[in-house]
């Protein structure tokens, strides 16, 4: 029996509901150039131009419709210039002021190179549209592309993707999130990220300058370090969030984190010197790492035990407000190091905890965030939380030793590959409740058994279908078997108490930091 069409009455109510693919965090910049563009984190364009048109198969063989939600963050405004495409010179190194402009029409010039530089995500986006089976695309914002609220920018994509006429309801720009069929879908910025949120993220304008957008806080980081230093450290954006680099950076580099800690001071001045003055009211150290004594603040950490204690207490201090939520640690290396995991960790589980909150008070039995990137799933009191996870280079950094950092820094290349090309499909079963299941198209990233699922769930509205253990993808749907993998152990948890199943939970899973496919 093929997945998805276990009884007439399932086909019906599936047939109703359709299929949905969620993905995120796609990043995609002004164009790889093989290689000529460090700030170019997406690298997949074939594949995914391929597995559009796979999907495209399976709906016209089933005549079934099919949703694609493509779940925040699928362009990198912050590390495309405001430049037109004829004078585009991807080994140019731009002013911040052409990333810093969030006009319109600097947003448009933005997002045709983006365009320009990856053609087939696009053309891919287009073939699958289809009124007849009807398949249509939903586009939500992240923090990366806040300037998607802009009309002309949504007027570009409609225009390269062929949503224009009488195709133009076949593509839809969500402001912050949706909400049917029993599926709450947002990016998941606004959450536990007070660097990456904004006050009125449905409507984003400066109401000082109305044609102007206000953006994150991180996004100001993005800017003024990350576009400066992925020329020589290209793998460093994938270290997250920005509390956990600056805590990693202070451990294996102190002078690098103490650049990017000064950046992000800068950003967030009242919330440094206000708050985290030394004992005895001195003033904290930590304003003493601005451009003009960064020199001097890391000869100090480096040579002076008592300014290395006072400054690692201050910083404590501010990564707490950052966090987010945090607990406190002694200090030293060690500590430091820890610090930075818990950082990573509460990074990722306040997001399981949010989609707890949402079950709840919106009555959904499915929520979906991507901005982590790590694609994990969790079940939850009366439904499951998945995460989309990204198709950029992402390592879990939480559970990585010194040595494994050292390995890093030495020979990142050793690091970089796979890349897990993760996604969520979404069917309905007979009762019209939602059935989610992870996927990764690259066959690297090891995801749990369903087994796990059917193991006192009754509690939860939203379970994976009673087949998916022993479902195999075949084609057109994707080019790998199985489409799952791992094998584990797990215990007994009580009644309502939530199951973390992240793709770690395998026993076959190298939690540590991008350790080659080679060694697993």
């Amino acid at each position: 029996m093929e997945y998805g069409v276990r009884s007439t009455e399932y086909g019906a109510r599936n047939m109703e509901y359709g299929t949905k693919i969620i993905l995120s965090d796609l990043h995609l910049g002004a164009g790889y150039f093989n290689g000529a563009n460090p700030l170019e984190d997406f690298r997949h364009d074939d594949r995914f131009y391929e597995f559009m048109r796979d999907l495209r198969a399976e709906s016209d063989a089933t005549a079934r419709p099919m949703e694609l939600i493509i779940n925040g963050d699928m362009i990198e405004f912050l590390q495309v210039p405001a430049v037109p495409v004829s004078e585009y010179d991807p080994r140019a190194r731009y002013p911040e002021e052409a990333y810093r402009s969030t006009t319109e029409a600097d947003s448009v010039l933005r997002t045709d190179l983006v365009i320009a530089g990856h053609r087939p995500i696009f053309e891919g986006l287009g073939a699958f549209l289809s009124e007849n089976p009807c398949r249509t695309v939903t586009i939500i914002k992240g923090n990366h592309d806040v300037l998607l609220h802009w009309p002309g920018v949504q007027e570009r994509i409609r225009q390269a993707v062929g949503a224009t006429g009488p195709r133009a309801s076949l593509l839809t720009f969500a402001a912050r999130s949706i909400c049917r069929d029993g599926i709450y879908v947002e990016h998941g910025n606004q959450y536990r990220d007070p660097l990456n949120r904004l006050d009125n993220f449905e409507n984003p304008v400066d109401p000082r300058h109305p044609d102007r957008l206000q953006t994150p806080i991180g996004s100001r980081f993005v800017i003024e370090f990350y576009n400066h230093i992925e020329y020589e450290r290209w793998w460093i954006d994938a270290i997250k969030p920005i509390p956990a680099l600056i805590a990693y950076g202070m451990v294996l580099d102190p002078k690098f984190a103490l650049k990017a800690l000064g950046v992000l001071m800068t950003a967030l001045p009242g919330m440094v010197f206000r708050p985290f003055a030394a004992e005895g009211g001195n003033a904290s150290p930590l304003g003493e790492v601005r451009e003009e004594s960064l020199e001097e603040a890391v000869r100090r950490y480096e040579s002076d035990p008592a300014y290395r204690r006072a400054f690692n207490a201050a910083l404590q201090e501010y990564l707490w407000t950052l966090g987010p939520g945090v607990p406190r640690t002694a200090w030293g290396r060690a500590a430091m190091l820890e610090t930075g995991r818990r950082i990573s960790r509460s990074f990722s589980d306040g997001l399981v905890e949010e989609a707890q909150r949402i079950v709840h008070q919106q009555g959904v039995s499915l929520v979906v965030f991507g901005h982590t990137h790590e694609a994990r799933m969790d079940i939850l009191d009366g439904g499951v939380y998945v995460n989309t996870g990204t198709w950029t280079w992402w390592r879990d950094f939480s559970q990585a030793d010194l040595e494994m950092w050292r390995r890093l820094l030495a020979d990142p290349g050793a690091f970089m590959t796979p890349h897990y090309l993760t996604y969520v499909r979404v069917e309905h079963d007979p009762d019209g409740r939602p059935q989610a299941t992870l996927h990764d198209l690259s066959g690297a990233l090891a995801l749990p058994k369903a087994r796990l699922f059917r193991r006192k769930l009754s509690a939860a509205c939203c379970l994976l279908p009673a087949d998916y253990n022993d479902f195999r993808c075949s084609k057109p749907v994707c080019d790998r078997r199985p489409a799952i993998g791992g094998s584990q152990t797990h215990r007994e948890h009580p009644p309502g108490a939530k199951k973390s199943i992240s793709p770690e939970s395998s026993s076959d899973f190298q939690p540590a930091v991008g350790r080659p496919r080679g060694d697993r």
